[in-house]
């Protein structure tokens, strides 16, 4: 089942899935998923949802504070069932009902966002710039180009 993220327990579920989590990542999230849920009683579409599969959270996606689509994330035992799908196309759809800017990061060598994102018409802002050369893998700018 889709639906908008709300509260403690969802913003929990998100954190412990991000790779980049911190000490403050948890904080963050959750006052992402209010903001977001304020917007959405105001314009009818949330950009931070989730899927439930017999009433546990299994796949999520996060709007970020600057705006980005961002931790699109499905649980391996669901993977490979279009979850991620659902999740890009229903917040790429609601950024564009509500007449906002759609984009969103990938860090290089995340060959699977990559995939989804280009077959759900997005691409790069910049194929041609230079990647990191630090130790963290720089992330790159899509736009939603449909």
């Amino acid at each position: 089942e889709l639906r908008g993220l709300e509260g403690l327990s969802d913003a929990e579920y998100v954190n412990s899935r991000w790779p980049y989590q911190s000490k403050k990542s948890l904080k963050m999230i959750e006052r992402q998923i209010n903001a977001d849920n304020v917007n959405a009683t105001r314009t009818g579409f949330s950009t931070c949802l989730g899927i439930e599969y017999s009433g546990e959270l299994v796949a999520c996606i996060l709007r970020h504070r600057n705006g980005s689509l961002g931790i699109l994330h499905v649980d391996n035992e669901h993977r490979r069932l279009g979850l991620g799908e659902i999740l890009l196309n229903q917040a790429t759809v609601a950024l564009k009902r509500r007449d906002e800017p759609v984009f969103a990061f990938i860090v290089d060598g995340n060959n699977a966002s990559e995939a989804l994102f280009t077959k759900l018409g997005w691409v790069k802002a910049d194929p041609f710039a230079k990647k990191g050369t630090g130790k963290r893998k720089a992330k790159r700018m899509w736009n939603y180009n449909g």
